[in-house]
């Protein structure tokens, strides 16, 4: 545990509030692009393990979900994805140092984490984490649903009969009441 006598990031803050883009070439901004990537992933990894080590208090205090919605004035949705994906990290090693390298971004992160429920967290791991730059997250996001699709559990039909079992009722209501019909 290492204690700071004032806040952690203030010295990072300032150098960003100072950091002077107006003048910069094309060249120096794509820089500070690909740097601001590799620190935007250092804070994601870092709130999933603060979100981790929450959930693993055991106190009568708020969930991870709960800090990021109230602490960090996030959404339900926003909250509750962060903290899911922060879950999911715990069993995939290589996404969760590649968030934390900035090779990847949190959106990278969610969509292998998302496969990883499809199939299973060892074959997302090896397998959708790049070793070299990642693609724009939205068609990572597409590759990884696709991947998932080939490469997704058997899931013995339970999930086919239950939109089949779906599809044969119909609804219909009346001033009286409900009619159903089960075919």
């Amino acid at each position: 545990y290492v204690r700071y006598s004032e806040p952690m990031f203030t010295d990072v803050i300032d150098l960003l509030e100072h950091d002077p883009v107006d003048h910069l070439t094309r060249s120096n901004l794509n820089d500070r692009f690909t740097e601001v990537r590799r620190l935007e992933g250092a804070v994601a990894a870092y709130k999933a393990r603060l979100v981790n080590a929450t959930n693993g208090l055991g106190d009568r205090g708020l969930d991870g979900a709960g800090m990021l919605r109230s602490v960090g004035r996030m959404s339900s949705k926003a909250a509750g994805a962060l903290a899911a994906t922060a879950n999911t990290l715990e069993s995939l090693p290589r996404t969760a140092e590649a968030l934390a390298d900035g090779r990847l971004t949190l959106e990278h992160a969610r969509a292998i984490a998302t496969a990883a429920e499809k199939t299973s967290p060892e074959q997302a791991d090896a397998a959708l984490v790049p070793e070299t730059a990642a693609p724009p997250a939205d068609l990572f996001a597409k590759r990884s649903r696709e991947w998932a699709s080939r490469h997704a559990r058997p899931d013995d039909g339970v999930d086919e009969a239950v939109r089949q079992r779906r599809r044969r009722s119909y609804a219909h209501w009346v001033d009286g009441g409900m009619w159903k019909f089960l075919f």
